[in-house]
């Protein structure tokens, strides 16, 4: 039903589903209804239960924060258009080097409070990818 209705929103261009029991096999084919929205540019999937994401997502901000995801998703590095990423609070513990060139357009990865804390030497200049913990203030403002 979410799938349908949602796919024939053409003009959408901002989209919260956030805070619900949502995740990838829930959804069934979410890529189908997602790829139909040609306008969409913030998608907030925040506090969900995905592991995994559709292919077919495409957004200039998107927001992936409190899910369940172990590491970021392939599928991410193929999303041109893609300029902000949030995954925090999630189980990531690593990032693949051939991830990376993928994020070319990329101003901002923020993957802090994840299990991946530290930078490798060789990301020197990689400014664009926040890890390790969130300050106080910044976690009072995204919890409200």
């Amino acid at each position: 039903m979410l799938r349908s209705a949602i796919g024939s929103l053409r003009n959408l261009t901002i989209l919260g589903v956030n805070c619900n029991p949502i995740s990838s096999r829930g959804l069934g084919r979410p890529d189908r209804a997602a790829g139909q929205l040609q306008a969409l540019h913030w998608l907030n999937l925040a506090g969900n239960e995905f592991k995994a994401l559709p292919d077919e997502i495409n957004n200039l901000v998107l927001d992936l924060d409190r899910n369940s995801f172990e590491h970021v998703p392939k599928s991410l590095s193929d999303m041109t258009s893609l300029q902000v990423m949030s995954m925090k609070f999630n189980d990531i513990t690593s990032l693949e080097n051939d991830l990376i060139l993928g994020f070319t357009g990329m101003t901002k990865l923020e993957l802090r409070e994840n299990p991946l804390r530290h930078k490798p030497h060789h990301w020197k200049g990689l400014n664009f990818i926040l890890l390790g913990k969130v300050n106080k203030a910044e976690a009072d403002i995204s919890d409200s």
